[in-house]
């Protein structure tokens, strides 16, 4: 994981994920899309402008990054803006999810997903398969970006996500990147599509984690 550290950027946008009921219930059962943030930033960083959990030679062997010349924002526009809007356009799929913001119970956990129990699976551990799955495209797609806001206090917490969020947050360094990102991922497998509600959002779709989290937890959007 990159850990961002500068602090004077211009972002274009933030928001977090709709909750029908965002109450702090243990064991409540909620619908919920829940969406990786993508925060786009005008100035792309230096490399040394962020402090990185491993060396950044580790990073770049494992991950070699992309030229993006075909993706300029100069030359192409910013297509990572031409997206679905509507979740339904975007095959964002609705779903039952276990909420609990407490500490030290099931959800805040590395216990793996349980998708097939008795109770909807955890927000938490729905969030962390997420970024999971993006993280590990964004390594094959050669795409750089890092982690900020809670996400990142997560991870400097307990090396895990917050139990009381209801996103993930990323940045992405550049338009390019972001450019590329959008032209190059692939829905079907990760399971996550992009859509654009004022900002870049990405939702869970039906292919996500196998298509169990569809066929055990599926509901109609809520009104």
């Amino acid at each position: 994981w990159r850990i961002w550290s500068r602090k004077k950027q211009l972002r274009i946008a933030t928001a977090s994920c709709p909750f029908k009921n965002n109450a702090p219930t243990s064991a409540s059962k909620i619908s919920v899309l829940v969406g990786l943030l993508v925060l786009y930033y005008v100035n792309t960083p230096d490399l040394n402008q962020f402090h990185n959990v491993y060396s950044i030679k580790t990073l770049t062997d494992q991950c070699p990054l992309r030229n993006l010349s075909d993706y300029s924002a100069s030359t192409i526009g910013d297509v990572h803006k031409v997206l679905p809007t509507k979740m339904e356009e975007a095959n964002c799929l609705f779903y039952d999810c276990t909420f609990d913001h407490k500490t030290s119970n099931e959800c805040d956990s590395m216990l793996p997903t349980n998708y097939d129990g008795p109770n909807p699976p955890c927000c938490i551990h729905i969030l962390r398969d997420m970024a999971r799955g993006f993280d590990e495209h964004m390594c094959s797609l050669g795409l750089d970006y890092s982690v900020a806001f809670g996400t990142l206090l997560g991870y400097r917490r307990r090396d895990r996500l917050v139990p009381w969020t209801i996103d993930n947050d990323f940045i992405i360094p550049s338009k390019d990147t972001a450019n590329a990102m959008v032209k190059l991922w692939d829905s079907s497998m990760t399971g996550m599509a992009h859509i654009f509600q004022g900002i870049n959002r990405m939702c869970v779709t039906r292919d996500f984690a196998g298509g169990m989290l569809q066929q055990n937890w599926e509901r109609d959007r809520p009104p």
